[in-house]
This record gives structure tokens, sequence and C-alpha cells, in this order.
């Protein structure tokens, strides 16, 4: 069983949609741009 199924208390802990983890993932990713982008052009 998933720990958000077990341990789902309705305030901090519950379980997400794939669209909410997906933006989640989405916006780390994008957010690295900035920082790695540079790197990457100067190596």
């Amino acid at each position: 069983m998933r720990p958000t199924n077990c341990l789902n208390d309705g305030v901090g802990f519950m379980p997400a949609s794939a669209s909410v983890l997906f933006g989640y993932q989405f916006k780390s990713i994008v957010a690295l741009g900035p920082m790695v982008g540079p790197i990457i052009a100067v190596q």
C-alpha cells in the first residue's frame, strides 16, 4: 500500500493527482535551465 494512503491525514499528507505531480516535475526541470544552460555553454 502507498504511504499516502496509509498516512493520509487530510492536511499535510495527501495523495496528489498525476497532473499535479507532472507540474512539480516540470517546474523543477525548468528552474534548472537558467543555471545549467550557461555552464554547458562555457564547457
